[in-house]
């Protein structure tokens, strides 16, 4: 698996359809409310000046996975906020894993953070699994947080130090990890 920054000319296709899918879009904290390709990329590039601070996609033999990003980036205080979002039919193959754990190490070895968080809502059981797995532990838990589908859903907000993310890569590098 390959990481490496977004390209407009190359990756809008894949990554708009990400975001604008109905099956996808909901799981999405940091995202827009509209769906035409007009908007959205007004929105995805003021972001990418105003809001994003990395923006990374992954991909395998040039194939697009995915992709993740860093947002609400404080660096005096030494926190981010980060988002990841895989192509539907990758969903529970652990490409998903993959691409946090390597956009972790990223930013931990990039920037002098001291934690990176990630929200998620309560009906996203796939990844407060994969938080879970990769090292994350809940924080807080903001209650009916989020109207969707005729109904409330709580916030979680999970966080992974530096020192957490050190010891989950040593773990995973003496498994035989790339």
């Amino acid at each position: 698996m390959k990481m490496r920054y977004y390209n407009a000319n190359s990756d809008f296709g894949e990554v708009y359809r990400i975001f604008t899918s109905e099956e996808l879009n909901h799981l999405i904290i940091c995202r827009p409310y509209h769906n035409d390709t007009i908007s959205f990329q007004k929105w995805l590039n003021s972001s990418l000046v105003d809001q994003i601070n990395d923006f990374m996609v992954f991909t395998d033999n040039d194939i697009f996975l995915g992709f993740a990003y860093s947002y609400e980036f404080h660096p005096l205080e030494g926190h981010t906020r980060m988002t990841v979002a895989v192509k539907k039919e990758y969903i529970l193959s652990g490409v998903g894993c993959m691409i946090a754990t390597k956009f972790l190490e990223y930013l931990f070895k990039t920037y002098s953070l001291r934690k990176v968080y990630m929200h998620v809502y309560d009906y996203n059981n796939n990844s407060i699994n994969l938080l879970q797995k990769i090292g994350l532990t809940e924080e807080a838990k903001l209650k009916e947080y989020h109207y969707y589908n005729n109904k409330y859903y709580d916030m979680i907000i999970y966080s992974i130090t530096r020192k957490e993310n050190e010891l989950l890569l040593g773990k995973y590098m003496k498994k035989g990890g790339e």
